[in-house]
């Protein structure tokens, strides 16, 4: 299962960046969308609602990573950026998007030894392109794909 989410992620990766070459670092931010507006156009698979024509500013925590490819120059990974609130006294509603770090610059992030490594837990901004709506691996729906741009650790 988690071969043919990575064979998906490549082959998207590759169609995002031919369709979006035109974002950078330097192209407009959408600051009205976050990880809450994401999970909802998730939910209700519609992806129309989320710009596709800007950066988008996401903060959230990092429930899990996986390294997808990693070779010397050319490196792949994701991570599950999670956020939530409480709908009641009793519910919690959460919501997640995948985060893909593509390129040999983000090696770091994720070595296990490395000093900068990116950990479960630690909460970060990343500036994304949002890549799409894919199946959730948890068949909970749909989950937004985010491309980052750049990223930093909130303390």
């Amino acid at each position: 299962m988690k071969y043919a989410v990575s064979v998906f992620i490549a082959f998207f990766i590759g169609l995002g960046t031919l369709a979006a070459q035109g974002l950078s670092l330097d192209s407009p931010i959408d600051f009205s969308i976050d990880l809450h507006r994401l999970y909802q156009a998730a939910r209700n698979n519609n992806e129309k609602d989320i710009p596709q024509n800007r950066l988008l500013l996401i903060e959230g925590t990092i429930g899990s990573r996986d390294t997808i490819i990693d070779e010397e120059d050319d490196f792949l990974a994701e991570l599950e950026l999670v956020g939530g609130h409480w709908e009641s006294e009793e519910e919690i509603v959460l919501y997640r998007a995948i985060v893909i770090f593509d390129g040999p610059e983000y090696h770091p992030l994720f070595n296990p030894r490395g000093q900068d490594r990116l950990r479960n837990g630690d909460k970060i901004i990343v500036v994304a392109e949002f890549l799409g709506l894919d199946d959730d691996d948890f068949g909970e729906g749909r989950v937004p794909l985010l491309l980052c741009l750049a990223w930093r650790k909130v303390f």
